[in-house]
């Protein structure tokens, strides 16, 4: 049985608009309202403030994307032994 409500179906669909400081005036305020009544959402929201930071610090400190990708998938491969791009079977 799931507990997500319809206010945190609504937090969640627009919680990477919120975080890049795309939303309207009063959507903010609505999804900040909600993050602050609720612990779920509100975890949620941390953890995606802390994968950003670590992307970001990952990528030295750059935000392109294609940099950021590439960066990662290196990264990845090496301490992966190379399957970061191989396909489950």
């Amino acid at each position: 049985m799931s507990t997500t409500t319809g206010a945190c179906a609504h937090a969640e669909s627009r919680m990477q608009a919120y975080l890049d400081k795309l939303l309207s005036e009063s959507d903010t305020l609505v999804v900040e309202e909600h993050l602050s009544v609720c612990a779920d959402c509100a975890a949620a929201y941390r953890f995606e403030l802390k994968l950003r930071k670590h992307v970001k610090a990952c990528c030295g400190g750059r935000a392109d994307e294609d940099h950021c990708r590439e960066e990662l998938l290196a990264k990845l491969k090496s301490c992966c032994g190379g399957a970061a791009d191989e396909q489950p079977s």
